[in-house]
């Protein structure tokens, strides 16, 4: 019983490893008390989606005009979110500051991510 606990345990463990080698996406949430940090890496062809997502998630502002971009920059939205993104083909990292930000600027920037999740799984 015990050998094929563990069988299905390696079959399982292998096949999860080879679904994200096959898409090459790397996503990593860190939400603490006072930070909230989002970081991916994705195939570069996702690169337009996920600029596309997030200008029109921040909108009126607009960070990206081509895929080819390089964004290194804290900005401020007109609601006064305040966070850093760095960015460029391929990646993707987004940081937050919760003591510069109210609770509603948290969720606006936390929904995005979820959002940019959900476009780099299809």
């Amino acid at each position: 019983m015990k050998k094929y606990a563990l069988l299905l345990l390696l079959t399982a463990t292998l096949l999860a490893s080879c679904h994200f080698r096959n898409h090459d996406i790397r996503i990593s949430v860190n939400d603490s008390e006072e930070k909230f940090r989002f970081a991916a890496s994705y195939p570069e062809n996702k690169t337009g989606h996920v600029q596309q997502l997030i200008n029109e998630q921040i909108a009126p502002n607009n960070l990206f005009s081509s895929v080819n971009d390089y964004t290194d920059v804290t900005t401020v939205l007109q609601d006064q979110t305040r966070f850093h993104i760095k960015s460029s083909p391929g990646s993707l990292q987004i940081q937050l500051n919760k003591n510069e930000n109210d609770a509603q600027s948290y969720q606006r920037i936390k929904n995005m991510c979820e959002a940019i999740k959900e476009t780099l799984k299809q």
